[in-house]
C-alpha cells in the first residue's frame, strides 16, 4: 500500500513538472515576442509574428533557459527570423522570467588558407566569418576545429554558438566519424573533450579542442 501510496506521489509531482516547465515555455515565447514587437513596432504587411521555442538550453534546476526564434515579414515579401536568450525560474511549481535578451547572430571567425567562398587555396590565410547557414551549406565537419593550418574564433551569444559547434560535430564527412563527444561552456570558454576515428577504425584520435570568443 505504502509503496502504491508512494507511486502516485511520484507521478504527481513529475506531472507537475513537466506541467510547470511547458507553462516556462509559453512565458518564454510570450515574453520574446513581447520584446520584439516593441523594438520593431509596426510593420506593414506583416502576417503577424511566429514564435517557437529553437533550443532548450542546458541550465541547472531550478533555472529552464531557452533560445526563442521569431520568424516575421513586411509587405514587400521580406522575412527574416530574430533570437531572444530567456531565462525562467521555477519556484513551487510557477514559472518567472528573469530575463529576455536578443542574441546576436552566431558565426565562426576562421582564419584558413582554404578559401571558403572561391574553394580555392591561397598563399597566405584569410580571415572568413560563417554563420550558421554557410557552414551548412558548406557541409564543414569536426576536423576544422582540429585543422593546424586554421585558427577559430566565436562571435555572438556564447550559448548560441554551442548549438552551431555542436551542429559541426553531428556531420559526419568521408570515412571520418566522432566516437566520443563531450561540449561544456566555462567563463565564455567552449571547450571540446573526446575521440575520433576514420578510415578502418583502427586507431582513435583526440578531438580535444576549445574556441574562445574573437577578440
Amino acid at each position: 500500500m505504502f509503496r502504491i501510496l508512494f507511486l502516485i506521489f511520484t507521478f504527481c509531482l513529475t506531472n507537475l513538472s513537466l506541467a510547470a516547465a511547458n507553462n516556462c515555455e509559453g512565458s518564454a515565447m510570450q515574453r520574446a515576442t513581447a520584446n520584439y514587437i516593441a523594438a520593431a513596432g509596426p510593420i506593414q504587411g506583416s502576417d503577424g509574428p511566429q514564435v517557437f521555442i529553437e533550443h532548450r538550453l542546458a541550465s541547472k534546476k531550478p533555472f529552464l533557459n531557452y533560445i526563442v526564434g521569431i520568424y516575421d515579414n513586411n509587405e514587400d515579401g521580406e522575412t527574416w527570423t530574430v533570437f531572444y536568450f530567456v531565462m525562467t525560474k521555477i519556484e513551487n511549481n510557477n514559472c518567472s522570467v528573469l530575463k529576455v535578451a536578443p542574441t546576436e547572430e552566431a558565426a565562426l571567425k576562421i582564419n584558413s588558407y582554404y578559401d571558403f567562398d572561391n574553394g580555392d587555396d591561397l598563399d597566405s590565410p584569410k580571415d572568413f566569418v560563417l554563420n550558421k547557414e554557410r557552414i551548412e551549406e558548406l557541409q564543414l565537419g569536426f576536423k576544422l576545429f582540429i585543422d593546424p593550418d586554421a585558427t577559430v574564433c566565436y562571435l555572438g551569444d556564447a550559448q548560441w554558438v554551442m548549438s552551431l559547434v555542436q551542429s559541426v560535430l553531428d556531420y559526419t564527412t568521408g570515412d571520418s566519424a566522432v566516437l566520443e563527444s563531450n561540449l561544456k561552456l566555462k567563463n565564455g570558454l567552449i571547450e571540446h573533450t573526446g575521440s575520433y576515428t576514420e578510415g578502418s577504425g583502427d586507431f582513435d584520435s583526440s578531438l580535444d579542442f576549445s574556441v574562445s570568443a574573437c577578440k
